[in-house]
């Protein structure tokens, strides 16, 4: 059954946003999505989707500028209507030794992944607490849970975001607006593509699935979030990660 709303997707264009842009779409949702870069990718999605009859638009709009967010959220409600969901999946990776690490490189990552969804959400809550319904999930990652080597400004920015997931779903205690989110392990995406080698098969022989997870897999878990069947679930974090570490 085919799901009635609209939905704000960013990092649409590519990797674990680009499959949550699809799944929504797919499920019934009108899909306003935001990408930083690559106008083709974002092309090829559009085109295909709106292909299947689909109602889908990107725009090419950086999370990092709170006024740009803004204009994209009204532009959107005044497209499909009202936002019924949010989806933060935008995100960058400077690694580095920490001691080594550039104040540019710290600051770029949390720029995008943190205050990126600080701006998504605080342009979104408003409308969706005076409509008392909504729901929003955070794309973080175990890396803000746990740590890795070489992540120190990712790991910080994502475990944000998951702060930041706890307090807003506290914000919203007593509405029926839910905020959750998901935590990836290694996903087979460009992000987890441009790792070295070696990176990748130590991850790999700590987990238990013997292989890299799929976008498509995260984003049925944030279809599970943003669905009626988590009318329950609120300031819950959801790790897809093959039994990484356990």
């Amino acid at each position: 059954m085919e799901i009635a709303g609209a939905a704000l997707v960013t990092g649409a264009s590519r990797g674990i946003g680009r499959a949550v842009t699809e799944h929504l779409a797919r499920a019934g949702f009108a899909v306003a999505g935001l990408y930083a870069q690559a106008d083709d990718a974002a092309a090829v999605v559009v085109a295909a989707l709106r292909a299947e009859g689909r109602r889908v638009t990107l725009r090419r709009c950086s999370v990092t500028d709170r006024a740009a967010v803004g204009a994209a959220v009204r532009e959107a409600e005044e497209r499909f209507g009202p936002l019924e969901v949010l989806v933060n999946c935008a995100g960058i990776t400077r690694d580095g030794l920490v001691a080594l690490m550039s104040e540019a490189d710290f600051r770029a990552v949390f720029e995008v992944s943190f205050a990126g969804a600080c701006h998504c959400c605080e342009a979104v809550l408003p409308g969706m607490l005076a409509r008392g319904r909504g729901r929003i999930v955070n794309v973080v990652s175990i890396s803000g849970q746990r740590g890795r080597a070489g992540q120190a400004n990712y790991a910080c920015a994502k475990g944000a975001v998951t702060g930041l997931t706890t307090l807003l779903a506290r914000r919203c205690a007593g509405s029926r607006v839910r905020v959750n989110a998901v935590a990836p392990g290694l996903i087979d995406t460009d992000m987890a593509r441009a790792l070295p080698a070696e990176r990748r098969d130590r991850f790999l022989a700590a987990t238990h699935a013997g292989r890299l997870g799929t976008a498509a897999e995260v984003a049925e878990a944030v279809m599970f979030l943003a669905g009626p069947g988590a009318g329950y679930v609120s300031g819950q974090v959801l790790t897809v990660d093959g039994g990484y570490g356990v």
